[in-house]
């Protein structure tokens, strides 16, 4: 392994002055690493061949599409890096695999599945309120990972001569809040605030910067007294180390959400995921529970409520209010699937309806059932509003067929 820690560094040096995240640099660095293992030979004596046995090996494992093109690109940079040059003298760019489009369904969380939540999640102080902050402030996961202990707010407002108190977290405005996201404070309820209050109560802190700070002036102490050269880089590494330490206690002390090591917690979604699968296998969940589910259900409730786009925007800091249409569409759906099982189940006997005399009156339709059916794909088509569906079912139900169905 240490043979090709020079070749690790000089691709992590690389992908730092390309301002690749700390997780993207992780796993380049881990694949090229696994490829040269494999390989056993030193990097510059690596063939081109060498990287298509490689390559062949990796589909043997039938790995998924998805991890294959993540390794397929650290192999392509590697061998760019290092000049890996395929039999006609181009430098050797292994395809990437395609995947098929997939459908992004954003199914959002019941009242009942999000009251369960914040219930079984209740006796840990910090879990049920990243569950609270992530719907009510329709967080995205990097947004949690940035907030600070200062980024909650409680203002005191003058509306009509009154003066009502707002709960908001500021979102976008810290070092480690995330690139090009758009600012703004979106709003809480006071019990979401009351459960942070109940987190910062309970939350601990690495060690304190001071102690930190004592340990490396006595490093420097060393470092000064010593001659020996292997000396002086042990201690120099040292010192590296507890640098880094220290500035992870330093960001520790203002980070809001916290891992069990005491540091700011992880902008990577797996430690919310693992959390999220936990208390939905408690809560008797059955559905996909993952990081991005929070945000979905906030937005979705709030177009459920009748907000408007400009509103949820606002809350949501979507960038257009065009990203907000697909909600008002599962909205749609769900009401139509609701409206569907209530009055298609329907296992009471329809009343019979006595043929009639065609005239020149638009045609009728008989079947009290299947007209159901029509004007809830009409609803459903946009084509009839929900009053009018209404009111058009409550005279079917009195009996009263002889109103035309066309109307509605």
């Amino acid at each position: 392994m240490n043979e090709y820690s020079h070749v690790i560094r000089e691709i992590r040096s690389y992908l730092l002055e390309k301002d690749r995240s700390e997780n993207t640099i992780l796993t380049y660095t881990s694949t090229i690493r696994e490829m040269l293992q494999w390989i056993g030979k030193n990097p510059n004596q690596i063939h081109y061949s060498d990287i298509y046995k490689y390559k062949q090996h990796l589909k043997e494992r039938k790995l998924h599409t998805n991890t294959l093109r993540t390794l397929y690109s650290g192999i392509n940079l590697f061998c760019k890096r290092y000049k890996i040059k395929d039999r006609e003298g181009v430098i050797l760019n292994l395809p990437i695999p395609k995947v098929a489009p997939v459908s992004r369904e954003r199914i959002p969380l019941s009242i009942e599945e999000r009251d369960k939540l914040y219930e079984v999640s209740y006796s840990d102080t910090r879990d049920n309120a990243i569950i609270r902050c992530g719907i009510e402030g329709c967080l995205r996961v990097s947004e949690i990972s940035a907030l600070n202990t200062d980024d909650i707010l409680k203002e005191e407002l003058v509306i009509d001569g009154k003066t009502e108190t707002v709960y908001m977290l500021r979102i976008g405005t810290g070092m480690y809040a995330p690139k090009d996201e758009s600012y703004g404070c979106p709003i809480i309820t006071k019990e979401t605030y009351d459960a942070l209050q109940r987190w910062l109560i309970d939350r601990e802190p690495k060690e304190s910067v001071k102690d930190y700070q004592s340990k490396l002036d006595i490093l420097e102490k060393q470092l000064d007294n010593t001659e020996s050269v292997n000396g002086k880089k042990s201690i120099s590494e040292q010192i590296r180390r507890l640098k880094v330490k220290q500035n992870l206690a330093k960001d520790s002390q203002k980070a809001l959400f916290l891992n069990y090591r005491g540091e700011r917690l992880s902008s990577s979604s797996n430690s919310i995921r693992w959390m999220l699968k936990e208390y939905g296998i408690k809560a008797g969940i059955t559905k996909n529970l993952h990081p991005h589910i929070l945000r979905h259900t906030g937005i979705y409730f709030l177009k459920q409520k009748g907000f408007s786009n400009a509103q949820i925007q606002a809350q949501s800091r979507h960038k257009s209010t065009l990203a907000l249409d697909r909600y008002g569409k599962q909205q749609l759906t769900d009401t139509a699937s609701m409206i569907a099982k209530t009055y298609n189940n329907n296992t009471k006997p329809q009343p019979t309806v006595k043929p009639t005399i065609q005239t020149s009156e638009p045609k009728q339709i008989s079947n009290i059932s299947e007209l159901e059916s029509k004007l809830i794909q009409r609803l459903a088509n946009g084509e009839i509003t929900s009053e009018v569906y209404s009111h058009a079912i409550l005279q079917l139900k009195k009996g009263k067929q002889e109103s035309n169905p066309m109307y509605y």
